[in-house]
């Protein structure tokens, strides 16, 4: 699924794609496809474009029926810290509210359509 930002947008450089797990977990999604059968996301810049790469009932599926995909997604970009940036998991609220800039507005956008991805699957 591709995700086509406004003209005006502007998505950072550093931007990461955000992924909740079935457990509650935030996960940085990879940048290029890892494996088939993964989730993972393309980010452009330059186009303003975001491209999921969802999989039916993987560990980000938090609705088992097949067919039907429920996996909230954010924006975010990495916060300078000791430990190297964005933790690969945790409570997951921090991670994605310190995305810094207009990033907000983003992921008020982004949590709005998660729901409508729901019904396209790969």
């Amino acid at each position: 699924m591709t995700l086509q930002f406004p003209s005006t947008a502007e998505i950072f450089t550093d931007v990461v794609v955000r992924k909740l797990d079935k457990f509650s977990y935030w996960h940085t999604l990879p940048s290029s496809q890892p494996a088939i059968d993964t989730t993972w996301a393309e980010v452009d810049v330059a186009n303003r474009t975001i491209t999921l790469h969802l999989v039916d009932n993987d560990e980000f599926d938090r609705d088992p029926r097949i067919g039907v995909i429920d996996d909230p997604v954010a924006l975010a970009v990495p916060v300078p810290s000791a430990g190297g940036g964005l933790p690969d998991s945790g409570a997951g609220t921090e991670a994605a509210s310190n995305s810094g800039g207009g990033a907000g507005a983003w992921l008020f956008m982004l949590s709005g359509l998660w729901w409508l991805r729901r019904r396209f699957v790969r």
